[in-house]
């Protein structure tokens, strides 16, 4: 696994500009979880036309892995 703490620092930097993060205390929440532990075995993404692909840790690049952990979204 490749460090990803410059993908949780992006991600505080993002949602610390939402205004969602408001306090020292939640921004080091999200800058200290590691937040691809949680997508373990794999995911779905979408895909054009509606469909879902599946994307797994083994099967994915560790650049494009860390990128799916920290989107800002669900």
């Amino acid at each position: 696994m490749s460090d990803t703490a410059p993908h949780r620092r992006a991600l505080a930097d993002r949602l610390e500009k939402a205004g969602v993060l408001t306090t020292p205390a939640w921004r080091a929440a999200v800058e200290a979880v590691p937040w691809e532990a949680f997508l373990k075995p794999g995911v779905f993404l979408p895909v054009d036309g509606g469909r879902w692909r599946a994307v797994t840790e083994s099967g994915t690049d560790p650049a494009e892995w860390a990128e799916t952990a920290y989107r800002d979204e669900s």
